[in-house]
């Protein structure tokens, strides 16, 4: 902000100029004139500040301006998302809760206040909140992108930011189980009834992220990281069995069991296979 002066002298013997300012900022001079008519320019002042001007005659006779109680605040605002009331994460299993909190710390002690809100949701229009908070839904399986920004009182406009997430509504699906005869690479000395299992699912939204296996479909193993190849041992390996397979993907959601008839075949492979997945 600049802060400018002018005075004069009824009989043209204007003396000494000066600029008083106390407060958070009080700028930089840029200009000053004088003469009979003078000027002064300051530039720059931020916060809370007071300024005023007083003139002299050479007979040191002064006269003061009116005192101005100026409040100047250049900071734009800053806004926090929340999803579902915590820090935003990649994937939902619902309808997301979004919550914008803004706050304008201001210039100083000069803070003039948050006015609003503005937020766009996806491809709709914008929407102004009127506030420092604005909360809405966000729902619909797949990809959401909410973009938004707060203005304070005097204007100043925080950069837009974005915050991009996922709704995952629906449960992976476990595909196959079949058993990898030998592969020829190598053998190893395996634990008895122990194959090495292919292993398929799939989920189109926060991806398959977890398995289990079961040689009955009431005892599982432990949930435990998804993968297309696993060791496991079989309830006998002298005639056909079932394994049963179940996945979860990134949001919680089960897939349903799925069982499949194998017969052993001896796995052959690296032995750095070897920390095996077992009952």
């Amino acid at each position: 902000m600049d802060v400018c002066g002018d005075g004069r002298h009824p009989e043209n013997h204007l003396g000494a100029l000066e600029f008083h300012c106390s407060g958070d900022y009080c700028g930089a001079l840029v200009s000053q004139t004088g003469g009979s008519n003078w000027t002064h320019v300051q530039r720059e002042l931020l916060g809370q500040v007071e300024v005023y001007f007083s003139v002299s005659d050479p007979a040191l006779n002064v006269a003061a301006s009116r005192h101005l109680d100026l409040r100047i605040d250049i900071v734009e605002p800053s806004t926090t998302a929340l999803l579902n009331g915590a820090f935003p994460a990649l994937w939902y299993s619902g309808t997301v809760q979004v919550q914008l909190d803004a706050e304008d710390s201001g210039s100083g002690r000069a803070t003039s206040g948050v006015e609003g809100i503005v937020y766009r949701v996806d491809d709709q229009p914008p929407q102004l909140h009127t506030g420092d908070q604005a909360t809405f839904p966000v729902s619909g399986e797949g990809a959401h992108a909410v973009r938004f920004h707060a203005i304070d009182v005097v204007g100043n406009h925080e950069p837009t930011r974005t915050v991009s997430f996922g709704i995952d509504e629906t449960a992976p699906v476990a595909q196959d189980v079949t058993v990898v005869p030998g592969s020829g690479l190598g053998n190893c000395s395996v634990p008895t009834r122990t194959v090495w299992l292919a292993l398929s699912a799939a989920d189109e939204g926060s991806g398959v992220q977890l398995m289990r296996l079961s040689n009955d479909g009431v005892s599982w193993s432990a949930w435990r990281p998804y993968a297309r190849r696993a060791f496991w041992q079989l309830a006998s390996a002298s005639e056909p069995v079932s394994v049963h397979f179940q996945v979860r993907d990134g949001v919680g959601w089960l897939s349903a069991p799925i069982s499949r008839i194998v017969s052993y075949a001896p796995a052959d492979v690296w032995c750095t296979y070897m920390p095996t997945v077992q009952r």
